[in-house]
Formats: C-alpha cells, structure tokens, sequence
C-alpha cells in the first residue's frame, strides 16, 4: 500500500459512517457504502475475532494501491474504527514483525502519529491464517483521522508535515542508530546499473502496441524525455551518489516512502502518519527527500495551488519543520542532511521514471492501483524530470500538456 486516498469498492447499502476518515494504513474518505456482513474474502477465523474481540460488524474494502496489499476500513457497534490488513504475498513474518515493532517503539516514545496496532490472537499481533488459498498475515490497527495534501498546498501544512516526519525520527531513536555510508545512496547507485542494460529496450518499445491509449500517451512523454536526458543524468546523480555512499552519516529506522498520501491532515494539522511497509535502517535525509519530492510533484499549473513555483521555498519549509520536531543530535546535521535530501530527490525523480519504464514494457507487469493511478504516478515523475532538466539548464519538451 504505498499511494493515496482509496474508496470503498463494494456496493451494499449503506449503514451511515461519517465520512472523510483515513487508515492507519491506507487512508480513504468513507462516504461509500459500508459491507454487510463481513466480506467472504476475509478468511473465517479472522472475521470471528474481528465479531468476538472487537465487536465489528461493518468492514469496507478499500481501493488497492501499488504494493498489493489488501485493506478494509472497519467500524465496530460501538463506533470505534479499525484498519484491517492483509499483507501481501510473501511478506515474511519476520518482516512484519519488525515493522510493528518500530511502530510499537515510536508511538510508546510518544510520536501519535503513528497508529496503534491490536492482536487479533492470543499470541502476538498477527493471525496467520493456513486455511485458505490466500495464506499469508492479517493486522488490525487504530484508523486514523484527515486527509492528505492533494492539491491546495500551504507552506505551512509542508513545514507540519516535516516536524511530524522528524518527531517520528525521534522516537525511533530509542531503538538505536550508527554511522554508516546511507543505503540510500548505495542501492541508487545500484539500480542507475541495472537500467543502463534494462532501459534501452523500454525506451525502443512502441507503449501503444501493449497499453491503454492513456497510459500509453504518459509512457510515450516519459520515454521522450528520458531518450534525450538519462544519459546525462544517470551520469550525474551517480557521481553524488557515490559522494554520498562513501561518507559516514547517522543511520537509524526511518520511514522511506512517506510522501505526501501518507501524512494525514485536519484543519491543516498534522493527525496522522500511515503506511509503514517501507520502514528500515537509513539516514533520515531518505525521508526529508521522499516528503518534498511529493510535494514538488504536485502540478502546479492548477488554479487551487497557492505554493507557486518556487521549488526553494519548499525545501526550506521542510528544513523548518525538520528543525522544529528534532532533537539536538539531528537539529546538528539538518543543513547537511537537506543538501544529501535534495540529491537523493534527483536520484530518485530519474529512477523512478525510468523504472515505470521498464516496469510496464519490458517486465510488463500490472498493477492493483489501476491505469488511472499508474497513469498520475508516471505524470508526476516526468514533471519533476522536466523541472530537473530546467534547474540544469536544459530544455525538455511540453511533458505537462498531459493534464492530470
């Protein structure tokens, strides 16, 4: 589950939830029909704990995002509400396990942002079920509040944003940290490798023979735009890259993909972090540059965009914000960690686009999220590979007369 708001997806008649609610895992507005009873396709001894445990009667299946995961928006008699999630195939428990223990660990260190996760047995915070097809771990947690950034963005809700991100840091510090080159930056280096034998095949296959004419339409302007300037700037970011890995910089749990669909506001205040499949040991610089680069992708052509297109004032919110939520140890190197942030933010801009790439016609795999979403993920990654080009001195062909 890594992409923004999902909506219910069944059709049964409605039993009157509120609307505008997000999950601690994948957030959604509730203003659709609620699933009476609970659907078949969560397995029996789950559905009964679900009943007997917590009283929940009402679940709704919540639109898949990228990673594959199911996830069901769930209320109980009493008016409590839940997140349900089936994780996707082949995550180990081991994985899950430490994924709900730097949860666990950051929310006891006092960052409420981070939603708290209920056992659905006697034993620990899974139930893994071996009686269906579908095997594999289920967890329930804490539903939380808000909405994220869409498009009416205010320096403000950016700077929050970045001092909830940095209170996470914060807590997490209590499960310890050490210097080390950032893995960021190592598996970056990586995969610029991999996509100089991966992408030329990409780039030379024809999107409107194997995809939707949409779809194919956003591929064709990534391919545009990466014919004429990968080169360039593979050649670029790897040469900060391995600046970057062969430095030693704090490393500690952080979150990697919190970008702008999982931190949750109301009222323009921060009420909720979501989605932590990512986490893992990296230096916190990884977060300021998934946070901004969200943000930065934002088409800011659109009437409701009040930022305008000063790129510069966005980052120097985060660092605001980071400042403001850190302790000292890591208020000491923000200056620096912005500067590796806004590296990693290129690195990642020129990956990523070439990656959906590859993704799509030379792997030629599909996507739960769907078209639509696939289509907003690649539009958003040639933008901010054409604002790039711009801040190099280059020039890019009109990538923006793709509206989203």
């Amino acid at each position: 589950m890594k992409d923004s708001r999902k909506r219910p997806t069944n059709s049964a008649p409605s039993s009157g939830l509120p609307s505008g609610l997000s999950s601690g895992l994948s957030s959604g507005p509730i203003s659709g029909p609620i699933s009476v009873p609970i659907p078949v396709s969560i397995p029996p001894t789950i559905a009964a704990n679900l009943q007997t445990r917590y009283g929940i009667e009402h679940v709704v299946p919540v639109e898949p995002g990228m990673s594959g995961a199911s996830v069901y928006h769930c209320q109980s008699t009493m008016g409590q509400r839940y997140a349900l999630k089936h994780w996707p195939t082949g995550t180990s428990q081991t994985r899950i396990a430490e994924v709900h223990h730097v949860m666990s660990v950051v929310r006891q260190g006092g960052c409420e942002w981070v939603p708290e996760i209920f056992r659905l047995d006697d034993s620990s915070p899974l139930a893994t079920n071996q009686s269906t097809a579908e095997n594999g771990s289920w967890e329930l947690s804490q539903w939380m509040p808000g909405q994220p950034i869409d498009r009416v963005v205010s320096l403000g809700c950016v700077e929050r944003g970045a001092a909830a991100i940095a209170q996470f840091h914060a807590a997490a510090l209590r499960l310890g940290g050490k210097s080390q080159p950032p893995p960021a930056a190592i598996s970056r280096l990586q995969r610029i490798d991999e996509l100089h034998s991966m992408l030329p095949h990409g780039l030379a296959t024809d999107p409107s023979l194997r995809l939707p004419p949409r779809l194919a339409e956003a591929v064709q302007n990534a391919q545009l735009i990466l014919r004429e300037n990968w080169r360039g700037a593979a050649e670029r970011i790897s040469r900060w890259m391995k600046q970057c890995s062969q430095r030693s910089m704090i490393t500690q749990y952080v979150l990697r993909d919190v970008h702008r669909d999982h931190v949750l506001f109301e009222a323009e205040q921060v009420s909720g972090l979501i989605d932590f499949d990512a986490i893992r040991i990296d230096s916190p610089a990884t977060d300021l540059a998934r946070w901004a680069g969200s943000l930065l992708a934002l088409d800011r052509d659109g009437p409701a965009v009040v930022i305008g297109d000063d790129d510069e004032r966005i980052w120097e919110a985060v660092l605001a914000g980071f400042l403001h939520g850190s302790p000292s140890s890591h208020r000491a190197h923000a200056e620096e960690w912005i500067q590796v942030a806004k590296h990693l933010h290129a690195a990642t801009t020129w990956i990523s686009l070439a990656n959906w790439v590859v993704w799509l016609l030379v792997d030629r795999r599909s996507f739960p999220a769907g078209e639509d979403r696939v289509r907003q993920r690649i539009l958003e990654w040639t933008r901010l590979s054409a604002q790039d080009v711009s801040a190099q001195g280059g020039s890019a062909h009109d990538v923006r007369r793709i509206r989203d």
